[in-house]
């Protein structure tokens, strides 16, 4: 193998790597800030680690339009919108649109794309798991059970959510634990 080969081996898996971590970061960054209040649990997987594996309360009265017969596995944007009376809080709504530029244009603050499964929407995005240290998993599990439970999500205008940080009691968790030592 000659020197020059050796050295793009060695090189090429870094540089994607860099591009991935930015990428990430980027999406984080850019997106319109969410926070939604979750419900959860704490499963232990040898492979995995410690996570929170949680429900998010989206707010819908009801998900109709995932239970009406016909749209299952159709594509869909949750319409989020910023409440007037109280900081961090939205109203949603659940909409089946063609493009997501029709739901910018109605009002939404942020769209968050995903598909109707069983009845239920379930985001595109991984944001249903929150991985945390092992030695905080029982007492933020606890916080998040009793409903002291948000998860800030970063939007962006395509509808990709990423996770950006976990609340309890409305302060990030790393917080939160310093002050109950």
């Amino acid at each position: 193998m000659n020197k020059r080969a050796l050295i793009t081996a060695l090189i090429l898996p870094l540089v994607i790597f860099m591009a991935l971590i930015f990428y990430k970061q980027a999406k984080v960054s850019m997106g319109e800030e969410v926070i939604l209040p979750i419900t959860g649990f704490d499963p232990r997987n040898i492979l995995s680690g410690h996570y929170l594996v949680y429900e998010i309360d989206y707010g819908l009265e009801n998900e109709s339009y995932c239970s009406m017969k016909g749209n299952e596995n159709a594509e869909v944007y949750l319409c989020l919108i910023k409440k007037k009376e109280k900081k961090g809080g939205y109203l949603s709504s659940l909409d089946s649109y063609y493009e997501d530029s029709d739901l910018y244009d109605s009002g939404c603050d942020a769209v968050i794309k995903g598909r109707c499964n069983y009845g239920r929407f379930i985001p595109d995005s991984e944001i249903g798991k929150f991985y945390i240290p092992e030695e905080y998993a029982h007492s933020l599990d606890r916080a998040v059970r009793r409903g002291k439970g948000k998860i800030v999500l970063s939007v962006t205008r395509g509808g990709s959510a990423a996770i950006k940080d976990l609340l309890i009691d409305d302060k990030s968790w790393k917080e939160y634990r310093e002050e109950k030592k």
